[in-house]
């Protein structure tokens, strides 16, 4: 009933908190009615650009898919995305489509993202969203939010939708433990910031998204809460390897054959808690050694790593832990390939490739009772084992069982290869192409 001059007017669209447009203003005509986003923001690309409804009538065969995430550095999302991305091709290529990477490894501004999407032409754009790597959690520096509303009133018609590598719950606060000059201000923004900042960790980073992958059902609720109506659960893939022998590392050369090894995989972090690890092998045999696979990645985790250090010459553990620093991809299997026993002693988790790494590899997996490791378990029976989160005595106790039971460390290398197989790449990549055809019309 609502009718206007398409070629005199201009669109004003203020996008509302609760992820509807409140406004929508015909200037030269002074009307306002409130509309749907959905609604509104067809009507903002059709004075914009001109109907461009090509992409939602295309076939799925002819879609176009465009990867934005980090690609050349070392990186869990870049590893992660070169995994799966591969599987995902060879599906939308047999289909008469396509799969494209835009990287984001060095210094960009939404300008030139927005120029660079617009060039492509892509039907679905499909981000990895890791806080870090969209300029960190704090405002003005993290550029995610801004990036998909000017995707929205710039590119008509493109499906938005991201996989949400960590999910921040509502309880969320900055941990404060370990961080040396930043408690204050950690405590500050607890006290302070949070409602604010909560708001653009979850209604403004996935509110305006067409859709959002989660790799644990306990994240759906908290994504759906910020306004994206369609979030589907799809376990991280377990990567596809080659099942031969490799060279060992060098970093592992001076550990005596006959030692049980235990690998923590990852940067060093409070989160990641390698000093668990630490005071864990003190509570275990002299044959045993810990291997700590990984470096410093962020300046707020050197105090930790110092801490770690000192821990080990405390516990006159020096001849016992080697410490390798970043790990080059081509490296990785050898250190998995030498670990009796691949241990996750994690603090927090919102999900970790260190796991899927360890899978894919048959390796047996202890780690932390959290709950998104327990559902991992959950998935797959026995799959991983688990052990108090944050107890070394514990932690301890458990690898304790396996060093004099070999039959029940074989049982859940038997376990890690069956969940590899239900998670292998080409299965997850099924869903995603599922995924993004759920938002097209078939013709």
């Amino acid at each position: 009933s609502h009718s206007v001059d398409v070629s005199k007017t201009n669109v004003s669209a203020l996008i509302a908190l609760d992820h509807r447009f409140t406004c929508f203003q015909c200037v030269e005509h002074s009307e306002s009615r409130n509309v749907d986003a959905k609604e509104l923001y067809f009507f903002a690309c059709f004075f914009s650009h001109g109907v461009d409804d090509s992409r939602s009538k295309r076939k799925t065969k002819q879609m176009k898919v465009l990867w934005v995430t980090t690609w050349n550095k070392p990186c869990g999302i870049a590893t992660y995305s070169k995994g799966l991305l591969p599987a995902l091709s060879s599906l939308l290529v047999e289909e008469g489509g396509e799969a494209e990477v835009l990287p984001i490894d060095s210094v960009f501004s939404i300008k030139e993202l927005l120029q660079a999407i617009e060039s492509r032409k892509p039907d679905v754009v499909h981000f990895q969203h890791e806080y870090g790597i969209w300029g960190g959690k704090n405002p003005p520096f993290y550029m995610f939010p801004g990036l998909v509303d000017s995707i929205r009133c710039n590119v008509a018609g493109v499906i938005c939708v991201a996989t949400a590598h960590t999910v921040l719950s509502s309880l969320y606060r900055f941990p404060v433990k370990g961080r040396g000059l930043q408690i204050p201000f950690r405590a500050l923004a607890n006290l302070f910031l949070l409602p604010f900042l909560r708001r653009s960790w979850g209604e403004k980073t996935f509110g305006n998204l067409d859709g959002v992958i989660v790799h644990s059902k306990t994240q759906v609720e908290a994504v759906r809460a910020s306004g994206c109506g369609q979030v589907v659960e799809i376990p991280h893939y377990v990567y596809a390897t080659e099942k031969k022998s490799v060279a060992l590392p060098q970093a592992l050369s001076n550990i005596p054959e006959n030692h049980f090894v235990v690998l923590v995989f990852g940067f060093f972090s409070p989160e990641k808690g390698q000093d668990i690890a630490i005071e864990a092998l003190a509570k275990l045999p002299e044959h045993v050694h810990l291997v700590l696979a990984g470096g410093v990645r962020r300046k707020s985790d050197r105090d930790y790593y110092k801490k770690c250090l000192d821990k080990i010459q405390e516990l006159k553990l020096e001849k016992r832990i080697t410490i390798t620093g970043f790990v080059p991809e081509e490296e990785i299997a050898g250190h998995y390939q030498r670990a009796s026993l691949v241990l996750a002693p994690f603090r927090e988790t919102t999900g970790s490739g260190t796991l899927a790494q360890a899978f894919a590899r048959g390796a047996p997996v202890l780690t932390s009772d959290l709950i998104l490791n327990k559902e991992v378990a959950d998935r797959e029976s026995g799959s991983i084992d688990v052990f108090e989160a944050g107890s070394a005595r514990d932690c301890a106790r458990k690898i304790e069982s396996y060093i004099s039971d070999v039959s029940k460390l074989e049982a859940l290398k038997e376990a890690s290869q069956r969940y590899a197989n239900v998670n292998h790449p080409d299965r997850i990549a099924k869903r995603h192409l599922d995924f993004y055809k759920s938002f097209f019309k078939h013709s």
